[in-house]
This record gives C-alpha cells, sequence and structure tokens, in this order.
C-alpha cells in the first residue's frame, strides 16, 4: 500500500490554459486595464502570478498586483467563470 502518492495535475490530468488565459482577461477587462493577448496570457503561464503580471502590466507598476491577483483568482476559481478545466 502507497502511504503516499504524488502527480502533476495541472497539464497532465487537466488542460487548464484556456481557464487561465479567460481568467487574466476577464480580470483585466474588470480593472479597466489594457487587455493582454491571448497569446500574452498564454506566454506567461508557468511564471509566479506576480511576476506574469509584471509582464503583462509593465506600465501599471505593482500596484496592480494585488488587485489582480483578488480578481483573476475570483475568475479561476469559477465565481465568474463556472466551466471547468477541460480533462485530458
Amino acid at each position: 500500500m502507497y502511504k503516499l502518492l504524488i502527480f502533476d495535475w495541472d497539464g497532465t490530468i487537466i488542460d487548464s490554459t484556456g481557464r487561465i488565459v479567460s481568467s487574466i482577461r476577464a480580470a483585466a477587462r474588470n480593472l479597466e486595464l489594457p487587455l493582454p493577448t491571448e497569446e500574452a496570457s498564454r506566454d506567461i503561464i508557468g511564471l509566479g502570478l506576480p511576476e506574469a503580471l509584471r509582464i503583462l502590466f509593465p506600465a501599471s507598476g505593482d500596484e496592480v498586483i494585488e488587485p489582480m491577483t483578488r480578481q483573476y483568482a475570483h475568475y479561476y476559481l469559477g465565481i465568474g467563470q463556472p466551466q471547468f478545466p477541460r480533462l485530458f
């Protein structure tokens, strides 16, 4: 019997790319920030959220990180977007 099972959920079991991209764009739209392209939003996947936001919104400085993090979580967790990521 196994005592611990570890697996890579994101990108292995589910494909969350679409949800990440749509959540970033919805959060930016809600905060009236420049809307990043889908390509730019995909390109930051894998980075930490603060670093990703600095890349996507360089003119906004660090003051965008906290509100974008809240809004991104709102959409990513499904509060503003009820669908689930596609299973492989």
